[in-house]
């Protein structure tokens, strides 16, 4: 996984461009009902969306595997407290975080790693703390192509497997959180020519 994020920064750079994810509204919206100012972001790549927040005001911090990405990061936004490691290998003090902000990291994983990770960021945030997530969905054009790896995960680029989540798969992976809301959205992107992903998104709260 290392070198396959680590190669796409040095040959990519700013693969998705400055714009942040359209998902930062709704995840801000929801954040900002709770006052929330502590949000951690996992696979936080070289700040695009991390940028948004601290522009809003937020304490960000981050992880990320490939150390490009964490260069081109610190360089733009140097208040955001990254952290060059696996987002398997982070370790915080339990409920030292308002929320979680994952975006598209889930489906990169297998499903006991999957677990694990939602473990993690669970741990990490404050009772009554607050994950916003969004993953791959069935609908994504590339689902069902390339070697399928798990149930629902096909590797569509080699050395990625992605796994492709429906309403309820996604749901069931957050079994041990309240369930606020969840949706499906479109987002445009421009790199390897125009396409648009098919993701889906959730919001649980930590109230056990």
């Amino acid at each position: 996984m290392n070198n396959y994020w680590e190669e796409r920064y040095l040959s990519g750079g700013k693969i998705w461009g400055d714009i942040p994810s359209i998902s930062v509204l709704e995840a801000d919206k929801n954040f900002s009902r709770y006052s929330f100012r502590r949000i951690h972001i996992p696979g936080c790549g070289y700040g695009r969306n991390a940028g948004f927040f601290i522009n809003k005001g937020y304490v960000v911090s981050g992880s990320e595997i490939s150390a490009t990405a964490c260069r081109l990061a610190g360089e733009k936004f140097p208040s955001l407290k990254l952290i060059n490691c696996s987002m398997l290998e982070e370790n915080f003090i339990p409920g030292s975080i308002d929320a979680v902000y994952a975006f598209n990291d889930l489906h990169l994983f297998k499903l006991d790693e999957r677990l694990k990770l939602i473990s993690i960021w669970s741990d990490m945030i404050k009772f009554a703390g607050m994950i916003f997530c969004t993953v791959f969905s069935e609908l994504e054009d590339s689902f069902g192509k390339g070697a399928e790896t798990e149930d629902n995960t096909f590797e569509t680029k080699p050395g990625r497997p992605v796994h492709y989540f429906t309403k309820d798969d996604l749901v069931s992976h957050f079994k041990n959180l309240t369930h606020v809301k969840d949706g499906i959205f479109d987002e445009p992107e421009d790199h390897d020519g125009k396409h648009i992903h098919k993701l889906r998104y959730i919001i649980l709260k930590k109230e056990k």
